[in-house]
């Protein structure tokens, strides 16, 4: 009987994925020591299909007068203008943001004035990669204040709200076909959730094509820390969401990740972080409401293992595969090529590729490296 009523409780919560879903990596492409084209191809090689990545105003304004390709931003500049297109399977999203030193000094623009020379510099952005890139994200973590420094003062709500207003007039007036998102919020902060359904309630849907979000979850409380537990979160913001504009907003996970480091930085073990990523990027190619996924980041950004910031990567220091990587290689032409269908009951899950198989697993239980590449590999036989 227990099997009877499970199977109908599976198949009465299925989530079905859309074609044409991105699967991306966040790079650092200015940090990194060999070329944009040898980035492209170990990106293309382990089949993700676009790239997070982008420079700031402050590095391109050189002086008040003109905005030019600096040494600061040549390696990224290379992969925007040269190595990304759809043809070798690599899109890209740029990242617009952060302040000036000449107009801002350094922080939030504060009157629609420096918005507007914010503008200039998106447009001379849009202007140099018409047509190479697939996606602009407006900013990057207002609310939090990312990349902007300590003592700066946010201002009110309506000046971001005129700033994403004028970028996206300013992106679709150049590139009619590019893709604009902003928000770039953890839904699982009630503050910042807030934050956004107050800007949505001003308007900010008629200014972008989706909602960008960072769902990072390893400091959360544990019954939404699980890939299971964030997904259960996240559809519920986005059912919220939907309901308070009144039709289906695109959502764009733009960064997500699990660090590696010690359990007192919030990391993982590479295999617990193999595990749930896998997990996650399963059940959220299996939603219909997220159109891309970008893992943060390729590549570890240092080696201190008490340090969260330097233990992201999917890759070691030396470009060396972490478990992740190896599982989302095998994982990542599966999800690009077929339909996929998650049921659950919130405990056991089935993610079912069409005409090929099924993943399964049971939420709580930890399974191996090698588990896991067998239930991936019976998919690639």
């Amino acid at each position: 009987m227990f099997a009877k009523i499970l199977l109908l409780t599976l198949l009465l919560s299925p989530f079905y994925v859309l074609a044409n879903l991105d699967i991306g990596i966040g790079t650092h492409l200015n940090n990194y020591k060999n070329s944009s084209k040898h980035y492209g191809e170990l990106i293309k090689g382990y089949g993700f299909t676009s790239v997070r990545d982008g420079f700031s105003w402050n590095s391109i304004q050189t002086n008040p007068a003109r905005m030019n390709v600096t040494e600061k931003t040549l390696n990224a500049d290379a992969f925007f203008s040269n190595y990304n297109n759809e043809s070798n399977g690599v899109n890209s999203l740029f990242v617009l943001g952060y302040g000036s030193n000449f107009y801002t000094e350094g922080g939030y623009p504060q009157n629609r004035e420096q918005v507007n020379k914010f503008v200039d510099y998106v447009g001379w952005v849009v202007n140099r990669y018409k047509g190479k890139v697939k996606y602009y994200e407006i900013w990057n973590e207002w609310l939090l204040g990312t990349g902007i420094g300590r003592g700066k003062t946010r201002p009110k709500d309506d000046l971001f709200l005129y700033l994403v207003q004028q970028s996206y007039k300013k992106i679709k007036e150049i590139d009619p076909n590019a893709i604009v998102i902003a928000g770039s919020i953890n839904p699982l902060h009630k503050n910042e959730v807030t934050w956004l359904n107050g800007l949505v309630k001003q308007g900010l849907m008629s200014y972008v094509d989706g909602i960008s979000i960072h769902p990072y979850a390893f400091n959360e409380p544990k019954s939404v820390r699980d890939p299971e537990g964030s997904f259960i979160a996240i559809d519920k913001f986005e059912a919220s969401l939907s309901k308070l504009t009144g039709k289906n907003v695109p959502l764009y996970i733009t960064e997500m990740g699990y660090p590696t480091g010690t359990e007192f930085s919030g990391g993982v073990s590479n295999i617990q972080a193999a595990q749930n990523i896998v997990k996650y990027t399963l059940l959220a190619a299996s939603r219909n409401y997220i159109k891309g996924l970008w893992w943060y980041d390729l590549i570890d950004d240092g080696s201190d293992q008490d340090n969260k910031e330097h233990n992201f990567g999917l890759l070691y220091q030396n470009e060396k595969s972490k478990e992740a990587a190896v599982l989302l290689k095998a994982l990542l032409p599966i999800i690009k090529k077929n339909d996929i269908t998650t049921t659950s009951d919130n405990e056991n899950y089935v993610v079912s590729v069409k005409g090929i198989g099924q993943v399964t697993w049971i939420r709580g239980e930890n399974y191996s490296y090698q588990e896991w590449l067998m239930k991936i590999n019976k998919l690639n036989n």
